[in-house]
């Protein structure tokens, strides 16, 4: 334990500290506090988030259909609101538009042949777009208004009609098997009968009358993708550096020269990951922590296979689950990226030799997150090849390899001629 205590104090050197520190603190503000400072970043997802909220908030997590019927007052009213506003437009009274179906009819008719349309029936289409999707809506429930400050435009009368249409409209899938499962997967793909058999069983267990709408999943995913590259990186940094510099310093032939001293690489390997540990769950802790204060943990408890998001999932998960198996990547890329580091600095005898092999490593260890494992876990992948755990199993052949290459290593330590 002694000898593993001063592999730590060797690793976690203040100028490493430092480093790390500036490396997190510049990564924030480039690519993660956009996750956390602009959720939700357009004003349609706005509305459709803020619909959620108050529909989460009115019948727990899950919609049934009698709840549905109950919702329909809300789309009611905001098409008696629509009326009201359109005929009292007279920039909408010029162009023919007297109520809400006659709008959403021209509209219709408009951008099915907008390549062919004249100057007039562009106005035309310009004009409600302008005079139905900008302007405010003044009978916002108060549910919504915290949500759709960011984006006023959220609170146009057209944003909020689209944002309930949309949920009765993907609501219908619920209720109807065939569509859903016609929807489920592509056609003739190696996951196509575990899928459609995954989405059968959501359906029929109900799991996907669960309310979280796309934004809150795709927000989570997307910002621990470039945690996990930052994670990547940090380790790599971190812990590169301890075996290369021994071997800089000839600590090794020192080490080889005593029974003892050749096992002391078994102790750098358990520091290397007790590290590789410890800079994950910092980091797991710290942005975790800040990411939370954007509100996605509202729908914890709901299903991610949702009627009303793009997303879903091999196994029956919760929101608040799905983080913990998204935790639980990170923690396999680091683990990854740690056993990386510590071949890389067994087998680099400079620092310009440890270099030329962090950059390419760091490039792979991030398009294999970045590509494959944090593209949308448990959902991509399961519906191109039907396996539930993709993601994961990745991970555990790339650690498994590594390890096995490690232990190859240690074993050689212990036999290798210094003659």
């Amino acid at each position: 334990m002694r000898i593993i205590l001063g592999e730590l104090k060797k690793i976690w050197s203040l100028k490493i500290i430092g480093i790390l520190v500036l490396l997190c603190a510049m990564f924030y503000v480039a690519f993660l506090s956009f996750y956390i400072e602009n959720y939700p970043n357009n004003h349609g997802s706005s509305a459709e988030l803020a619909y959620s909220v108050m529909l989460v908030e009115r019948y727990g997590n899950t919609l049934e259909p009698e709840e549905m019927e109950e919702f329909r007052q809300v789309l009611d009213a905001l098409v008696l609101d629509a009326d009201s506003f359109i005929a009292e437009n007279p920039r909408l009274a010029e162009i023919g538009v007297r109520d809400y179906a006659g709008l959403v009819q021209m509209n219709e008719t408009l951008s099915l042949r907008y390549d062919e349309l004249t100057e007039t029936e562009l106005d035309a289409l310009e004009t409600l777009h302008r005079e139905f999707y900008e302007i405010p809506y003044s009978n916002l429930p108060l549910a919504n208004r915290k949500l759709t400050a960011k984006n006023p435009e959220s609170n146009a009368v057209g944003n909020n009609l689209h944002a309930v249409e949309g949920i009765f409209s993907r609501y219908e899938t619920v209720l109807d098997p065939s569509v859903l499962l016609a929807r489920s997967a592509v056609p003739n793909m190696p996951g196509t009968d575990a899928v459609h058999a995954r989405w059968a069983d959501a359906v029929s267990s109900g799991e996907y009358k669960s309310i979280i709408p796309n934004e809150p999943i795709r927000y989570t995913v997307d910002y621990t993708k470039n945690l996990a590259l930052l994670i990547v990186i940090a380790t790599l940094i971190l812990l590169s550096p301890l075996l290369t510099t021994d071997r800089i310093r000839k600590v090794h032939l020192l080490q080889y020269s005593a029974y003892e001293g050749r096992k002391i690489m078994r102790k750098q390997l358990a520091a290397v990951l007790v590290s590789s540990l410890g800079l994950t769950s910092g980091m797991v802790l710290g942005f975790g922590a800040l990411y939370a204060t954007n509100g996605t943990q509202f729908f914890k408890d709901s299903y991610v296979s949702s009627f009303n998001s793009f997303f879903g999932t091999s196994i029956p998960l919760t929101f608040g689950q799905y983080i913990v198996v998204l935790a639980g990547l990170l923690y396999l890329a680091g683990l990854g990226a740690a056993l990386i580091a510590f071949l890389l600095s067994r087998f680099c005898g400079n620092y310009i030799a440890l270099a030329a092999g962090l950059i390419p490593s760091a490039v792979a260890l991030g398009l294999l997150g970045n590509e494959i494992i944090f593209q949308q876990p448990l959902f991509y992948f399961f519906n191109e090849t039907g396996i539930a755990l993709f993601e994961p199993l990745v991970y555990l052949v790339l650690i498994a390899a590594a390890l096995t290459v490690a232990v190859c290593v240690l074993r050689r330590e212990r036999r290798v001629d210094i003659g």
